[in-house]
Parts: C-alpha cells; sequence; structure tokens
C-alpha cells in the first residue's frame, strides 16, 4: 500500500436506487406533461374545426 491509495471503497445502493427511481418519476412526468399538450392541441383542432362548420 503506498500513499493516495483508497483504504476502504464505499458504495450506497439505496442511494443509486432512489436515484434511479427518481429519474424515472421525472420521465414519467415529463411523458404525461407531453400527452397533455397533445390532448389540448387536439381539443383545439377539434374546437377550430366545429368553429369553422357552423355555417
Amino acid at each position: 500500500m503506498k500513499a493516495g491509495d483508497p483504504i476502504l471503497g464505499l458504495g450506497n445502493q439505496q442511494f443509486q436506487m432512489d436515484a434511479i427511481n427518481r429519474e424515472a418519476q421525472l420521465l414519467d412526468q415529463q411523458n404525461n406533461l407531453r400527452n397533455t399538450r397533445l390532448n389540448m392541441d387536439q381539443q383545439t383542432n377539434t374546437w377550430r374545426h366545429e368553429l369553422l362548420n357552423l355555417d
């Protein structure tokens, strides 16, 4: 052993799992936001179509 060599390597599996879970939750939220925007766009297009057909 020489100066600067690690004495002990620490790993925190719970911390890593928490980080992975938070990333998955973020991806779910991003997908939900995309779906909401898509639904809003579709509804807007439906209303525009209905307004054009009021004649």
